[in-house]
């Protein structure tokens, strides 16, 4: 999983014992076993405060450190960053790229692993679960399309960060670095014509080359979250 998530950290708890009585003899037969006194009701209550905050703050921290590595996507690498929408973009505008039943135009410049095609980029990349299952993506070259023709355009690895008001206007490549061997950064850019209309970028850093189930579920959570952006609620 855009924008990554600082990191919680949080003291542990000290932990008390209670101290340990220990008896020297047993008493004689005729007298009476002297018990510990309890302690008071008031000593009792005014420990618990006390032993509720530091639960509470313990729990607390432990959930905040949770819930910012699912977000930031500490548990498999993937990073999630840079997540922005406009007014223009929503569900209507991505199904009417693919009315015509050639799958959304996917503009690819460079590659995630070495000897891969764009075809094989468009064939993997999948939009959230909330659209059609049926909604694909076909390959397209930069300068291609009318420069008024809506698209996705994806750039792997580049040199350096794209311009995003200027990536879905331009019609020459996107200047970008040799592939790793698994690993790789991608750029996402959603194009009204030349303008952009949402935009992400998302981090794989434990991506095995060839994983194309993994790929799958990377971009479709980086779609998620820029649908999420514009939207304000999740669409998985």
């Amino acid at each position: 999983m855009d924008a990554v998530v600082g990191r919680v950290d949080s003291d542990a708890a000290k932990r008390s014992f209670p101290k340990r009585i220990s008896v020297a003899g047993a008493p004689p037969p005729h007298r009476s076993i002297p018990f510990p006194n309890r302690p008071s009701p008031l000593a009792l209550r005014s420990a618990r405060p006390k032993i509720s905050a530091l639960t509470g703050t313990s729990f607390k921290g432990a959930l905040a450190f949770v819930l910012l590595c699912v977000m930031a996507g500490c548990d498999d690498g993937t990073v999630i960053s840079r997540v922005d929408s406009t007014t223009t973009l929503d569900r209507a505008r991505i199904l009417s790229m693919a009315k015509d039943g050639l799958g959304v135009p996917l503009e690819v410049h460079g590659a995630p692993w070495s000897g891969v095609a764009a075809e094989e980029v468009a064939a993997k990349v999948r939009l959230p679960n909330s659209f059609p299952p049926e909604i694909r993506f076909r390959p397209t070259t930069p300068g291609e399309l009318d420069p008024d023709h809506d698209k996705v355009v994806m750039v792997f690895n580049p040199s350096r960060p794209p311009n995003v008001s200027r990536l879905c206007g331009q019609t020459a490549s996107v200047p970008t670095e040799p592939p790793k061997d698994g690993p790789f950064q991608a750029f996402v850019a959603l194009c009204d014509g030349p303008e952009w209309m949402g935009m992400g970028v998302l981090d794989a850093s434990r991506q095995a080359a060839g994983d194309w189930p993994e790929f799958t579920r990377a971009t479709r959570v980086l779609f998620s979250r820029i649908f999420a952006d514009f939207t304000g609620r999740s669409e998985k």
